[in-house]
Parts: C-alpha cells; sequence; structure tokens
C-alpha cells in the first residue's frame, strides 16, 4: 500500500495466516485510506474478478502470483500487454515509488530490446530495490519524490515469467516457478493434507 492514498483500491492478496503479510498490509493500506480488498490467497479466478470489478489499483501479492494472474487474465480473454519493458519500468518507478524519472546504465536498454526480440515484451516488470526507501537509495528513508531512479542491470526470470530490474545496490534470491507448489496444496475430505513435496 506504499504511495496508496483514498483514491487507490488496494487489494491485499497475501495470506492473513501466520505470514503477517496479509494483516500487515491490510493496516497500512487503511491508515493510509486505500479502500482495502481482503481477498487473502488463492482463488485466482476469484482473485481476478475483484480486480476487474472493483478496478484494483494496487494489487499486494508475490511477483510470482502477479505473474500467473496476467497470463490468467490472457487466458480469459482480458488483452495482451503490448507495453513496452522500458515504459513499464518507467510507469512503475514514476508511478508507484514516486521517480521523477529513470535512466537506464549502460547495456540495459538493449538487454530489454533483446528480451522483447526473444517474445518476452509482455512479460511483467519486478523492480529489486532497497526495502528502506522507495528510491535506489537506503539512506533516503521512506518515500522521498523527485529523485531519478537508476536501473543498472535487468534479468529474466524466464521460470516465474517475468523481468526484473536492479535498481541501487541489491542482492537478489532465486525466484519461484510459474506455478509454485503451492497450488498442489490442498486438504483431501478424510482431513489428509495432499500435494506436499
Amino acid at each position: 500500500a506504499a504511495g496508496g492514498t483514498n483514491e487507490d483500491v488496494c487489494q491485499v492478496s497475501y495470506g492473513y495466516g501466520l505470514f503477517t503479510g496479509g494483516p500487515g498490509l491490510n493496516g497500512g493500506s487503511h491508515k493510509v485510506g486505500c479502500l482495502t480488498v481482503p481477498t487473502s490467497s488463492g482463488n485466482t479466478d476469484r482473485q481476478i474478478m475483484f480486480i476487474m470489478d472493483l478496478k484494483t489499483t494496487i494489487l499486494c501479492c508475490t511477483p510470482s502470483y502477479a505473474a500467473y494472474l496476467g497470463e490468467r487474465m490472457k487466458e480469459m480473454g482480458y488483452g495482451p500487454d503490448d507495453i513496452p519493458l522500458k515504459d513499464k519500468i518507467t510507469a512503475v518507478a514514476t508511478k508507484v515509488y514516486h521517480a521523477e524519472n529513470v535512466t537506464f546504465a549502460a547495456g540495459v536498454l538493449k538487454q530489454l530490446a533483446d528480451f522483447e526480440a526473444e517474445g518476452w515484451g509482455s512479460a511483467p516488470v519486478c523492480i529489486a530495490k532497497t526495502q528502506y526507501s522507495f528510491s535506489d537509495d537506503p539512506k533516503k528513508l521512506g518515500a522521498p519524490s523527485g529523485y531519478t531512479l537508476t536501473i543498472r542491470q535487468v534479468r529474466l526470470s524466464a521460470g516465474a515469467g517475468f523481468i526484473v530490474a536492479f535498481a541501487g545496490d541489491i542482492i537478489a534470491m532465486p525466484g519461484l516457478p510459474k506455478a509454485p507448489a503451492a497450488l498442489n496444496i490442498d486438504v483431501a475430505e478424510d482431513g489428509r493434507i495432499v500435494g506436499l513435496f
């Protein structure tokens, strides 16, 4: 809900169990005045119904689940995403992170063009940056505005189906596949948990 206002619809698609992502984002989005939709996790078609019906402007979920939602939306007939990767990164930086503009380090624009030529142009983007600031500078705490965000590197996470743009000094963790193992976990009629490794 960072950067959200009373004009936003914030859909919290993290679980509301022991993991504090759901409750924390729910409380945070209320605090900044968003209309909060606590959908929790799972039931992808229901998630999409809420996105479309309520015109969700902020979606809180893992990057891999956001990519999966995008694929499912395409399957359901919600048009292809043909926005160039550079423009997607710029839109996230300026509309979500309040950057004034975005610069791309040498070679990044060529790498983005190569991804598009290889058929990854419709992939969603994820910006990896410091957790302490909207900017790429961890010393600019909170939500500064009017700064320049520098994208120093981009990487394809083919298994998860998205492009990662790296801003500032950040160490990446391995990504999840398109369909995380959690999608196969369920409770059988006799109460046994099925689908675990």
